[in-house]
């Protein structure tokens, strides 16, 4: 029994990439695997997504997160790791659910060359009852760490999708959601060569059955040359120096 749904999505039960190029989109009915707290359907490809909420990113080594935004600025040198939450319901008939990332750099187009992350996590229960108790469980990714250089100045999209295996196994869709099986996505053939199958055919664009994608513009700029343009402050106790050492001349005469 395959526990992704199928049938005709509507549009507003759809949730559509927002970098506007490259589109993604994921059927959001039952809402088994998503990003964050919350899944924000659109009508059209064209509307504003208000939830990305599941990617976060550190400069401290994963000491710290911070929520990564739209518009979000680092700089040549920074050091930044990021870091994903998939919540998912424990009880389908699916193998496992998925997570991937890429980050393209310079607005040419997402690619596999540009894969920062890939993960999943196997489903704890097994369970053909769509009524059954199904309570959400949340799982943390992080991504290989990413030295910005003068290479990655200039505006980015990074994107991050979850799915689950029936819908990577059983073919990428068109928005009618038609079945397209590719291979035996089943617990009993699940072994390294089917992982990699279902990896490859997670891409970064195209229609899935379930799950979510979002989108995060961010920018990378020039490193600052160290004490070229000194800190207000630093002006400040420079002054204050200065007519401390005025003061004492004036004793000494």
């Amino acid at each position: 029994v395959l526990f992704c749904f199928t049938g005709l999505a509507s549009a507003s039960n759809i949730d559509y990439s927002d970098a506007g190029y490259d589109e993604a989109s994921h059927k959001g009915n039952h809402q088994w695997q998503y990003l964050g707290d919350n899944i924000d359907f659109e009508d059209n490809d064209n509307a504003t997504d208000n939830y990305d909420d599941g990617v976060e990113y550190s400069l401290d080594g994963g000491l710290s997160y911070i929520d990564l935004v739209d518009s979000t600025q680092f700089f040549v040198g920074q050091t930044a790791t990021f870091k994903f939450t998939m919540n998912k319901k424990r009880y389908g008939t699916h193998y496992a659910d998925h997570i991937k990332s890429w980050v393209d750099w310079g607005g040419n187009g997402f690619n596999d060359a540009e894969v920062i992350l890939y993960d999943y996590q196997v489903l704890e229960h097994r369970n053909d009852n769509p009524l059954a108790a199904d309570p959400v469980e949340s799982y943390d990714f992080e991504s290989s760490t990413i030295t910005f250089t003068d290479a990655h100045i200039g505006d980015s999209w990074l994107r991050a999708r979850v799915a689950c295996s029936s819908s990577l196994g059983y073919g990428l869709y068109t928005d009618n959601d038609s079945w397209d099986q590719t291979f035996d996505y089943g617990g009993k053939n699940w072994d390294p060569a089917t992982t990699k199958e279902l990896e490859n055919a997670f891409k970064a664009t195209g229609h899935l059955n379930q799950g979510e994608v979002e989108d995060y513009k961010f920018t990378v700029g020039p490193q600052t040359p160290t004490g070229s343009v000194p800190e207000p402050a630093t002006m400040m106790l420079f002054g204050i120096g200065l007519l401390s050492l005025a003061g004492i001349s004036r004793r000494k005469k």
